[in-house]
């Protein structure tokens, strides 16, 4: 295997030019959707949660032979299975671990990795405290551990959340400044910064408790589920924001609240709330930098952002309805009924 090759087939082509420029997350209060920004807060303090970190790249980086490459494999099996994606049968593979990783290229660009990630206190402090919540609604949530790893984004996966551990990509998170990145197109990258990977894992975690209708399959499914997920990553994470809940920058957040009136009405002259085409369903619901069929400002996934308005209008209008009745309702036509949702004014 020629590893120089190997490398600038899946790094060099990542290579671009510095971004310049700030994306501001401190919002302004016209384009705040949250008047009470902790109003879900609750006293986590007497949740016993414990996070182990193990920080594998350190590990893969220090191998002096494919020995040790196979050692790693026998010590870390989930991460080579799951991450990796690579059977643990595959006798070869230790030995390409260990040449990709003794590289010279990687190595210098694992060094550039470790200057943004050299301290992970404040990540994990806010993981922990994430946990927290989840433990306190599901007590018998098991609390995984946390693996931080660098790939040279040559796996294509950023993150993986799994019952036991979860694994970071952390080159990805580099930022806007970072000298290489992955090669995803513009409006994706804004969201591959530190403080996303939290809000991405309670997206991930939402997924073990989201119950859904397997037989929906209309708009307004689509929209109830991903509603449900960004109000519980808002649950389990109540006092951030909601540009990092939704992963819509401060302007879009002022785009769709300023022309919510309008998006609305598409979505009721279209008649698309029981629409059944997965191919429409995808323009409204998918990842794309804007749906143009509303409009120019209208950024893309906005129908999982209207789901979070109809499912967060439910949850004030049913009061008693707890966080984990709403995970287990499949019923995305009595929630949206339910919520009685109308756009504000």
């Amino acid at each position: 295997m020629d590893i120089e090759l190997f490398l600038r087939k899946y790094i060099k082509s990542f290579m671009k030019q510095l971004i310049i420029g700030f994306i501001v997350l401190v919002l302004i209060a016209t384009s705040c959707t949250d008047n009470d920004q902790c109003k879900h807060k609750i006293d986590v303090s007497n949740v016993n949660v414990n996070v182990k970190v193990n920080r594998l790249e350190h590990e893969l980086f220090e191998f002096k032979s494919p020995a040790d490459a196979k050692a790693f494999i026998k010590k870390h099996p989930g991460t080579i299975q799951k991450f990796m994606e690579v059977p643990l049968s595959d006798s070869s593979f230790a030995s390409h671990l260990y040449q990709y990783y003794s590289n010279q290229a990687l190595k210098e660009f694992n060094e550039l990795t470790q200057q943004g990630f050299s301290d992970l206190k404040s990540i994990t402090d806010e993981t922990t405290e994430m946990l927290k919540h989840v433990k306190y609604y599901y007590p018998d949530f098991y609390i995984p551990e946390i693996n931080t790893i660098v790939t040279g984004f040559v796996l294509g996966k950023d993150l993986l959340v799994e019952d036991s551990s979860i694994t970071i990509s952390i080159d990805y998170f580099l930022g806007p400044g970072a000298k290489y990145r992955p090669a995803l197109y513009e409006y994706f990258l804004e969201r591959y910064r530190k403080e996303f990977i939290n809000p991405m894992i309670a997206l991930a975690i939402s997924t073990k408790y989201n119950e859904v209708d397997m037989e929906e399959s209309t708009m307004l499914g689509t929209m109830i589920y991903y509603g449900k997920a960004m109000y519980f990553a808002k649950r389990i994470m109540p006092c951030a924001h909601d540009s990092l809940i939704t992963m819509y920058s401060g302007q879009q957040l002022k785009d769709v609240n300023d022309n919510l009136d309008v998006i609305w009405a598409h979505f009721l002259d279209k008649q698309l709330l029981y629409e059944t085409n997965h191919e429409l369903i995808k323009i409204y619901c998918d990842e794309s930098p804007k749906v143009n069929r509303i409009g120019e400002k209208c950024p893309g996934r906005i129908g999982r952002w209207l789901g979070y308005e109809i499912v967060k209008k439910y949850m004030e209008e049913n009061p008693s309805v707890t966080l984990q009745d709403l995970m287990k309702e499949k019923d995305a036509k009595k929630i949206f009924t339910q919520s009685k949702y109308k756009p504000r004014k």
